[in-house]
């Protein structure tokens, strides 16, 4: 029973200096990571913020061109009409043919 007793109090002694070399080691190896994990997080909430305003910059833009899209369908409907028109009154024509010459210019 002694034997068992010391050899409890062996690993106990043992399991102690494990415990205090991984505390010190995590300290040595880690303190300076986990003291920047701050400046990481505000780093990456700032990247975060940056790439959001882009996002929506890109959004704005979208809807602008589809905004233009619109616009331009019903330029092209009303170039078709003044097409047909020219069949009937010549001189539709040559306006006709000037504003294609001119949207597609644009």
């Amino acid at each position: 029973m002694a034997e068992w007793k010391t050899d409890t109090e062996e690993v106990k002694q043992i399991v102690k200096k494990c415990r205090d070399f991984k505390g010190s080691f995590q300290e040595e190896k880690c303190a300076q990571f986990i003291k920047n994990l701050d400046g990481y997080a505000r780093e990456i909430l700032l990247e975060r913020r940056k790439i959001e305003l882009q996002l929506q910059g890109a959004i704005e833009e979208l809807r602008k061109a589809k905004r233009n899209e619109e616009g331009a369908k019903y330029v092209l409907r009303g170039l078709q009409v003044g097409s047909l028109l020219s069949f009937i009154f010549p001189p539709v024509r040559i306006a006709a043919t000037a504003a294609i010459a001119t949207a597609e210019w644009f």
